[in-house]
C-alpha cells in the first residue's frame, strides 16, 4: 500500500468503499483490535490513514490485504504472530463474504 493519497472514486467503487468500511471496522471490533490496528497505521502512515487505505483497496482490488500489508507486524507491541493470526482470519472471512456475493 502506498503512503496517503487522493482517491478517486466512481459511483459503484464509493459504493463498495461504504460496505467494505463498515464491514472491515465491525471485523476489527468484532476481534478486539481495531484501536490497536487503527493506532499502528497511523504510526506508520499518519493520522487518518485508515480510510485513505480503504479506497486504495477498492481500486486494487485487494482488500483481502488489508492487515497482511498495512504495516510492518514486527513493529508493533503485538508482534508478527498477533497480527498473522488477525490476518488469516480477515482473509479467510472476506474470502467467503467475497464467494457468497458471487454467488447471488
Amino acid at each position: 500500500m502506498g503512503k496517503n493519497k487522493a482517491v478517486c472514486l466512481d459511483q459503484n467503487q464509493e459504493v463498495r468503499l461504504a460496505n467494505l468500511t463498515k464491514e472491515f471496522k465491525d471485523f476489527l471490533n468484532r476481534n478486539g483490535v481495531y484501536k490497536n490496528y487503527s493506532k499502528n497505521l497511523d504510526v506508520e502512515y499518519g493520522d487518518g490513514a485508515l480510510e485513505w487505505i480503504l479506497a486504495d483497496s477498492i481500486l486494487n482490488d485487494d482488500a483481502d490485504e488489508l492487515i497482511s500489508s498495512a504495516f510492518k507486524w514486527d513493529m508493533t507491541p503485538e508482534g508478527h504472530r498477533f497480527w498473522s493470526k488477525i490476518s488469516r482470519l480477515w482473509e479467510e472471512y472476506y474470502e467467503t463474504q467475497k464467494r457468497a456475493e458471487q454467488e447471488k
